[in-house]
């Protein structure tokens, strides 16, 4: 839509003139790898907090947190800034506290919550990941049918010791399955990717 597309290029000022106009602030993302107005601004980065100060307008005026991803690959407005790399503590703080589902459900394909994205990652932050846990994110997700992972399987994969420690701290299952299609399970990834050190933290847990 027009606003989708003003929200995707950050023109503000376009986007307060076409919600003025009456523009549907909630239009579907679509059926394959679309976005609603609100996941367009939460896949945005700015280096000078626009991209949030955009998120937080839409929220103001109506958008809705939870708006249903596109069917095939598409993510929440939450998953989308779960997704960014870096983790972007504040953005994923807005969300949540305007009632974004830490638990919504992930699309069917490469789809994952917002926790397993997080944990998806070769660098992290550790504060977003805990904000999520605390908000009540369900560490043992299992992974989506096609391609998805675990948390903890996405931690193994990317090498993250201390995330894989606070993960099995907080009660990450070790042998939750893997993805029906090209999924591994937490150890089966340790020892595919040579995380040693991981493969014995995950025997011993």
């Amino acid at each position: 839509t027009p606003l989708q597309m003003a929200v995707k290029r950050h023109e503000m000022t376009t986007v307060k003139l076409l919600l003025a106009q009456g523009a549907s602030i909630n239009a579907s993302a679509g059926s394959k790898n679309g976005g609603t107005a609100l996941q367009l601004a939460c896949a945005r980065k700015s280096e000078d907090g626009s991209m949030l100060e955009m998120v937080l307008y839409l929220l103001e005026n109506g958008a809705d947190v939870n708006g249903r991803a596109a069917a095939d690959s598409g993510m929440t407005a939450l998953q989308t800034a779960c997704a960014r790399n870096p983790l972007d503590f504040d953005l994923i703080q807005l969300l949540l506290k305007h009632g974004a589902d830490v638990n919504g459900d992930p699309a069917k394909t490469f789809g994952r919550t917002a926790l397993q994205l997080a944990c998806s990652r070769d660098e992290i932050d550790m504060a977003p990941v805990r904000m999520l846990v605390e908000q009540g994110a369900d560490i043992n997700a299992a992974a989506a049918p096609t391609k998805g992972i675990t948390a903890l399987q996405g931690a193994v994969i990317n090498g993250n010791i201390d995330l894989v420690a606070y993960l099995l701290e907080k009660g990450a299952q070790v042998d939750l399955a893997g993805a029906e299609e090209e999924g591994r399970t937490a150890i089966e990834a340790a020892a595919e990717h040579g995380r040693l050190v991981i493969a014995g933290m995950l025997l011993n847990a």
